[in-house]
């Protein structure tokens, strides 16, 4: 409306309004999903990501180790729900954890206001609450499974690592959330599943099957947004002035 350059990214696998109206009136468009860029003709560039991600997800794309390993009998779940927890999902964790086995470890961040709030029956070892997590790399690290929302960047983040997953979409917005975890039941990586019907049943019964997923860890993952979006902004913006 003021003649000014119009440059935007999709985060998300369903576009929101504003980006829509910004497409509209002729923006450069840039996307995180494939999908997002097949249907606008926009630069699939990814996520900008945290640069502890991305060091992590370098690491894990080039190492030798990057193929299935063989179980060990104990495996470790991290869940998340944003930076103030989901009671919803943490309802669910503290019912189901009397009746899982200890050879299945949680780390939970709950949610900082959310600490006193955890039922006696939930503290077991092999349960380690947490308010919020500092470092995600690190917690990613040592996660055989992730239980969360699916936000544009955790849906990333998990793409860039290779991550299972158990996504509980937030049904906010437009949403997105399904569409973004849809992704990631299509590569093999997730289990996806309704806020509604995510409970403690739920969880017990297919806990074994998205621990056996086989996610498809890309060995070139798009780790460069940034880098990627700045250079097509400086070359059209060249390409005006030529004009």
């Amino acid at each position: 409306l003021l003649r000014r350059r119009i440059v935007l990214h999709e985060a998300n696998a369903l576009p929101g309004f504003a980006n829509k109206v910004g497409k509209a009136l002729g923006g450069e468009c840039f996307a995180n999903f494939e999908s997002v860029g097949r249907k606008w003709n926009a630069h699939v560039v990814g996520m900008p990501l945290r640069q502890e991600i991305i060091d992590y997800a370098k690491k894990i794309s080039q190492s030798a180790d990057d193929q299935p390993e063989e179980r060990s009998r104990t495996s470790e779940v991290l869940v998340i729900g944003g930076s103030q927890g989901s009671m919803r999902i943490n309802e669910a964790i503290w019912s189901a954890l009397p009746k899982i086995g200890g050879e299945i470890r949680f780390r939970h961040a709950v949610g900082a206001g959310n600490l006193d709030r955890i039922p006696p029956i939930a503290r077991r070892d092999g349960y380690e609450p947490i308010g919020f997590i500092e470092d995600m790399a690190e917690a990613y690290r040592s996660a055989d499974l992730v239980i969360s929302r699916a936000g544009a960047v955790t849906c990333a983040e998990l793409l860039a690592l290779g991550k299972r997953a158990i996504l509980v979409p937030l049904g906010h917005g437009n949403g997105e959330q399904s569409f973004n975890a849809q992704e990631l039941v299509e590569a093999g990586s997730a289990i996806s599943v309704t806020d509604s019907k995510f409970d403690d049943d739920w969880l017990i019964e297919n806990l074994p099957r998205a621990l056996a997923l086989q996610p498809r860890v890309s060995t070139k993952p798009r780790l460069d947004a940034v880098e990627r979006m700045v250079a097509s902004i400086l070359a059209s913006s060249l390409r005006g002035r030529r004009r």
